[in-house]
């Protein structure tokens, strides 16, 4: 997997750069906060409050990045696993690389 960004450190960094690269897109697409949340069901209260701090519930993003042209992708926020025994789950196996 190559990381466009350094990897960050603390979940509220993580939402930090969530938001600020949504904002980025939402600017980019030349997409007014208030038009934004009209056409999505998002309050514009909430929108301004992801953009500057990074908390927004998972339903509400996918609204507002389904409106952007940008659905989520499952995969892309939460990885598969698949573990077939619980040894596996609590310890994954490291494979060799050839």
């Amino acid at each position: 997997m190559i990381f466009s960004e350094p990897l960050l450190e603390t979940p509220a960094e993580q939402l930090q750069a969530i938001a600020r690269r949504f904002k980025e897109l939402r600017l980019a697409t030349n997409v007014r906060q208030a038009d934004l949340a009209k056409r999505s069901g998002v309050g514009i209260a909430t929108i301004r409050r992801f953009e500057a701090g990074g908390n927004i519930s998972v339903l509400n993003l996918a609204r507002l990045m389904t409106y952007l042209g940008h659905p989520v992708d499952a995969a892309g926020v939460v990885p598969e696993f698949q573990a077939t025994t619980m040894k596996e789950f609590v310890q994954p196996s490291r494979r060799r690389a050839r």
